[in-house]
């Protein structure tokens, strides 16, 4: 890699010295720089050489602008993963008044996929013809080729052609593409719109009853086809969220997004189309790549810590970033350094348990004595990537078979994880979803090993006290 200087004019060494301005503050290191075999770290006379390998870069639509200057979704070609040029306008167009545009193709063979090589001389073309084009023919040639011209865009860094390779690295944020004015939410919508061109304009009133009864629409005979998208698009999400806890075949889920998009171009055609319809075409490769899909989240999440800290930011002047910067830097290392890679199953820094609570934890458990420690905590972590609450439904791993529970307390006795739960046990199944009712044990409050608890999951009372829960992919 390149030696980062203050002079530095390209986005990776501007990127690298404000690092180095802000593990300044706290490190205090006699020396920082990049060279060939790694990052070199002097720290209190010590030297340390660090080593990385991008693995892969997540991202939702607005950071694949910022990082590799993609143009975006009214691009003439707007996937960076693929040569197609892709120009009908999507009908979406006539709610929303953008220039989206969307793309007819919808199995993966039908798709051309681009280089790494072909997007750096994609790039290195736009920064050359933008010496002598107008701003017209400059916007023009971008909006065919799908990028957007930046001085110091990463794709320009010749430092980087050896170690950073964008069609390897790249990943959709799955959460955006489905959840976030995404695919699930445009499938809604299109749903709700079949059945009033079908003469009922009461669905959307009556959907607060669909969600407090997961009643379904199909019965109504009134949209099949756009029912049959809604279906798909549901089990689509639910493997595709499943792919970050538990191991999917990418063939399983190729064959679940060619199922829905074939279902949704039946339903409302190929002029309802989106961008965020076509990224689903790149999920199962990033999948056989990687082995696990990520999600944005939890680093949408994060934002709120920076924000939490710039509000009472006073300095306006021109080191407020780098204040600003240096203060959640501060932060983040504090939480890295107590709780943040702690993923054991437990409680999410508990605290000593009140006097009322630790008494009727010591009852419940038949204990006695005043030296037993007794922790509790807002949240408890059961495995290393499943948390739950207090109020929460959760399936448990009982000696006969599954059991659902409401759990109670969450605690910690002589640093042992346990969780005080509402247990129900298995009432009946409702055929043809994944929907399961159950009801209140003979001894509703138990006692449970924190670990038992298999998952977290979705769940409404009914008026004669039973409960229904949606069981995640795994268990349906």
């Amino acid at each position: 890699m390149t030696e980062f200087t203050k002079a530095g004019s390209s986005l990776s060494a501007g990127l690298g010295q404000a690092f180095a301005e802000a593990t300044t503050c706290f490190f205090k290191p006699d020396g920082f720089h990049f060279q060939d075999g790694g990052m070199a770290l002097d720290l209190d006379g010590d030297s340390f050489r660090l080593f990385a390998k991008v693995g892969v870069v997540l991202q939702d639509g607005g950071a694949h602008k910022t990082v590799w200057q993609a143009r975006g979704d009214s691009a003439s070609k707007f996937c960076v993963l693929c040569k197609n040029i892709c120009t009908p306008d999507s009908k979406v167009v006539e709610e929303d008044g953008s220039a989206m545009l969307r793309c007819n193709q919808i199995h993966l063979d039908e798709l051309v996929a681009s280089t790494d090589h072909e997007l750096r001389a994609n790039a290195r073309y736009l920064e050359r013809m933008s010496r002598t084009l107008s701003n017209d023919e400059s916007v023009a040639l971008q909006q065919a080729l799908g990028l957007t011209f930046a001085k110091r865009g990463l794709l320009l860094d010749r430092a980087l052609d050896r170690l950073v390779n964008p069609t390897k690295v790249f990943m959709h944020d799955y959460m955006h593409a489905l959840f976030v004015d995404g695919v699930v939410n445009l499938v809604t919508c299109l749903t709700f719109e079949a059945f009033i061109s079908a003469g009922l304009n009461g669905v959307w009133e009556s959907f607060s009853e669909f969600l407090a009864h997961w009643a379904v629409l199909r019965p109504m005979g009134a949209a099949n086809a756009a029912c049959d998208a809604m279906i798909s698009c549901v089990r689509l999400s639910e493997l595709v969220v499943a792919t970050s806890r538990i191991d999917v075949s990418p063939a399983r889920l190729l064959g679940c997004v060619h199922k829905f998009l074939e279902s949704f171009t039946a339903a409302f055609g190929y002029e309802c189309l989106t961008p965020k319809c076509h990224w689903l075409l790149h999920l199962p490769e990033i999948l056989e790549k990687n082995g696990r899909r990520l999600n944005c989240a939890v680093l949408e999440k994060k934002h709120r810590m920076p924000k939490r800290c710039a509000t009472e930011l006073a300095n306006i002047s021109g080191s407020a970033s780098k204040s600003l910067l240096s203060e959640r830097f501060a932060h983040h290392l504090s939480a890295i350094a107590s709780h943040s890679f702690d993923c054991d199953v437990g409680l999410v820094q508990g605290r000593k348990a009140p006097k009322k609570s630790r008494q009727l934890i010591m009852d419940a458990l038949g204990l006695e004595g005043d030296d037993i420690p007794v922790n509790v905590g807002k949240d408890s972590r059961f495995s290393q990537p499943g948390l739950c609450a207090q109020g929460d439904a959760v399936l448990l791993n009982g000696p006969d078979g599954i059991l659902a529970a409401r759990v109670k307390l969450r605690f910690e006795v002589s640093e042992e994880a346990v969780s005080m739960m509402e247990v129900m046990e298995f009432s009946q199944r409702i055929r043809g979803t994944a929907k399961a009712v159950w009801r209140l044990s003979e001894s509703p409050l138990q006692c449970w090993e924190t670990k038992a608890i298999l998952a977290a999951v979705e769940h409404c009372v009914y008026a004669d006290g039973t409960v229904g829960t949606i069981l995640p992919f795994e268990f349906s």
